[in-house]
């Protein structure tokens, strides 16, 4: 009878004992369980916050990309009607075929419609490589016309074209001319005050021709 009851004994605590790790990993995984509920009731609003936040700083950051995509076309293509006006007003310093014989009092009216375009709206869209051109034209012209001898005098040679090659060697050497700048010394009889002033006007071109991207090759 004893031995039969520590018999019975000793089967009841060999049950607990091969339970006892099952217990225990259910009460981990409980524990675990519990935490993870925890950090997953942090994250899930704070997750949604972050996602409201981007969400919202995407857009407020696209729309900005559109509007300065939108107002940069709308502004080059205002700049291109501009920069086409200012154009044909230098059209009396032509290389090839001028319209008209180059005089002081022709030069005189070309200031004159610069100065009208500037103000009229043709300032506003000058950038600052432009603008410096531009003054160096009006300087140029005013300096040559306010110096010649006899305003009505063609400053240019009859049946004489000026070379390419020297057009090119003008615009070289008068480069670095600004407004406010003296007259070169080498600018004296009127076909190098001619000379000087269609090389001037070219760099205004040529810098105009750059702002607007004309002569870059498409890329389409």
């Amino acid at each position: 009878m004893k031995s039969n009851v520590v018999l019975a004994v000793a089967a009841m605590v060999a049950i607990d004992a091969s339970f006892m790790p099952s217990v225990l990993w259910a009460a981990d995984e409980a524990a675990a369980n519990s935490s993870y509920g925890e950090l997953r009731a942090w994250l899930t609003p704070l997750g949604a916050v972050l996602v409201f936040l981007l969400g919202g700083w995407t857009e407020r950051r696209k729309a900005r990309l559109d509007f300065a995509s939108s107002f940069n076309s709308k502004l080059r293509e205002e700049r291109i009607e501009e920069f086409s006006r200012l154009w044909r007003h230098m059209e009396l310093l032509a290389l090839y075929f001028p319209p008209e014989p180059v005089t002081g009092e022709s030069l005189t009216r070309l200031g004159s419609d610069l100065r009208s375009w500037y103000f009229s709206k043709g300032g506003l869209y000058l950038t600052q490589r432009c603008r410096e051109a531009y003054f160096a034209l009006l300087w140029a012209i005013t300096i040559v016309a306010n110096g010649v001898e006899d305003p009505s005098r063609n400053m240019l040679r009859p049946g004489l074209q000026l070379n390419p090659s020297e057009a090119h060697e003008d615009e070289q050497r008068y480069g670095g001319f600004r407004a406010g700048d003296p007259l070169p010394a080498d600018v004296g009889d009127p076909w190098m005050q001619y000379r000087f002033v269609r090389a001037i006007a070219s760099r205004l071109r040529t810098a105009l021709t750059v702002e607007v991207e004309s002569r870059r090759v498409s890329l389409l």
